[in-house]
């Protein structure tokens, strides 16, 4: 086995993984992660994917590691991910949502890529924007003979009853630029002012990013401070002290990266720590200046106010969390912050940012669909999503819903038209009609296109409320937390159609973690001893080190052309 040889099984290796991602990814939604990073002076653009499997589970592919030679601009990044896409042969109207950071030029290039792939409709299929209209002229149509049913109002003048349209005592001004708090090589002074929005792909801005941000829009207003404490717990890690904290067993405090998430919360958590030990008495009598009695109050109310953030940054590090499931611990956290914002000076201003933060991820349709979907936020009564929300919900969905059926060849409504005509009780039906003379524009055999649909959907309304909050036991029983996408597989052969439809919304990713920790892994491959590594073979480690489960199969593949 020569070094030659060995090259070439890589090689060959990664174009058999490619082979068995595209037949996996073939006549399914698929939903984009995208992100960039540098290592030693080389930029990358990493791009992963994930959808919905047959059996329900989301799966998470890793797809690309670009090598960006050219400069990070929208236009690069857009030009990038539609070549990434086309090499798996990912078709336009396959990709439903982009996850990314709040870079600007993250922001710009997915823009860009929206108005090419709505250009280029009539070449790749039909868009969910372009059947939008149909939608919602069929839901007024709907709405409009069937006015008598009181509980449904698609007003949109009661719109403020929701919960997108709460105004926040602060200031948007201080929170329009959204950029990361320490610059990684990403160029960020961009215009995007003449991009057109488009229906087709939903920009979903990364929430773990988006709970830093919020997090710094506090933090930049204590930066002396947090210096000064910082300056403290730097001498602390001074070679003078090394020896003495090695001798007393106890850590040195954390390295503060502005990058990395929750480090303040991390490093003052620390301090708390410290302070209950009585080697913190002994730090202080070596040296005066390790005294932080000045600090304590402020530690303290930092922590309190920090503790739910904390919380749920570490909720949002899986593979996967649905954007129904983050907003849902998204309110969580905030409905702990609020409970301490009378005595807590610090978390009513985090609470603010919060609120502020949390309308540019609640804006999207698929945003929208995915609280739809989940009984947490639509049940009966509720008021959670606005009568305007519903309805754009509604109209995604039956958009959606046509998408699926020229994505997968799989046309669902005519299966359920068969089905019905195929049941021995309508004529039963098409007898009492006639007998009692009914308008035949009401029966269930004549319902215009999409009509059951819709109705399954209106019904998503009344069902049963499930709490947000997770319940550890119930009567001395443990209960498992609610799980959105369980919930619907156990609805699966009950509700096929609105089942296909939840597993589209729900495999939609509320972060892009997935691909921060391909960056992470990107360290042991683009060593310093191996930096001289070119873009391809880089490119295929990667494909092969982050699809790691697929290689048992790339082994059976290999050891057959081998022998």
């Amino acid at each position: 086995m020569t070094r030659e040889k060995l090259a070439d099984m890589v090689r060959r290796s990664a174009v058999i993984v490619k082979e068995l991602m595209m037949s996996e990814i073939r006549g399914k939604i698929i939903h984009a992660k995208i992100d960039s990073a540098t290592r030693r002076g080389r930029s990358f653009f990493g791009i992963n994917i994930q959808f919905a499997d047959e059996q329900g589970c989301i799966v998470v592919r890793h797809l690309a590691l670009h090598e960006m030679i050219e400069r990070q601009t929208k236009e690069n990044l857009k030009n990038v991910l539609e070549h990434e896409l086309q090499e798996f042969g990912i078709a336009h109207n396959q990709l439903l949502t982009v996850a990314h950071d709040n870079g600007a030029n993250m922001v710009a290039s997915v823009k860009l890529l929206k108005r090419f792939i709505d250009s280029c409709e009539g070449q790749h299929g039909v868009s969910v924007g372009s059947t939008v209209q149909k939608e919602k002229a069929m839901i007024n149509a709907y709405l409009a003979d069937r006015n008598e049913n009181a509980d449904i109002d698609f007003d949109d003048d009661d719109a403020e009853t929701g919960m997108f349209n709460d105004e926040s005592e602060i200031s948007t001004d201080e929170f329009d630029t959204d950029v990361e708090p320490e610059d990684r090589g990403v160029t960020c002074d961009v215009d995007d002012s003449d991009i057109i929005e488009m229906d087709l792909i939903e920009s979903t801005r990364c929430a773990a990013h988006t709970v830093q941000l919020a997090v710094w829009d506090v933090l930049k207003h204590y930066k002396g401070r947090l210096a000064k404490i910082n300056q403290v717990c730097i001498k602390m890690r001074h070679k003078e002290f090394q020896q003495l904290f090695h001798i007393h067993k106890y850590p040195v405090p954390p390295k503060v990266v502005e990058t990395r998430w929750n480090i303040w919360h991390i490093l003052l958590k620390y301090l708390l720590n410290l302070r209950e030990s009585p080697f913190l008495s002994i730090l202080e009598k070596t040296d005066d200046s390790l005294d932080l009695s000045r600090q304590w109050k402020f530690i303290e109310k930092f922590c309190s106010a920090f503790e739910p953030v904390f919380v749920l940054t570490l909720k949002l590090q899986k593979d996967h969390v649905s954007l129904s499931q983050f907003y849902a611990d998204w309110l969580v956290c905030q409905a702990e912050i609020d409970g301490i914002k009378q005595e807590n000076s610090l978390a009513s201003k985090l609470l603010k940012c919060m609120q502020i933060r949390i309308k540019k991820l609640s804006s999207t349709k698929a945003f929208k669909a995915s609280l739809y979907l989940d009984p947490r936020f639509n049940f009966v009564g509720s008021k959670r999503l606005s009568p305007a929300d519903k309805k754009e919900a509604q109209e995604y969905l039956l958009a959606l819903d046509s998408l699926l059926d020229a994505v997968t060849g799989i046309n669902m409504q005519v299966a359920e038209d068969k089905e019905n005509i195929s049941s021995p009780s309508d004529f039963v039906e098409v007898y009492l009609a006639e007998f009692f003379d009914e308008d035949s524009s009401s029966s269930t055999y004549s319902q215009p296109s999409n009509d059951s649909l819709l109705i399954e959907l209106i019904k998503l309304e009344t069902r049963e409320k499930v709490s947000i909050a997770s319940q550890q036991s119930k009567d001395g029983v443990v209960v498992q937390p609610f799980d959105i996408v369980t919930y619907w597989n156990k609805r699966k052969y009950l509700s096929p159609r609105l089942h296909r439809l939840a597993m589209a919304i729900l495999s939609a990713p509320s972060t892009q973690v997935t691909v921060e920790r391909l960056f992470s892994q990107m360290k042991f491959i683009l060593s310093d001893s191996r930096m001289k590594l070119n873009d391809v073979t880089l490119k295929n480690l990667m494909l092969l080190k982050m699809n790691s489960d697929l290689l048992p199969k790339v082994a059976e593949v290999l050891d057959s052309e081998f022998n």
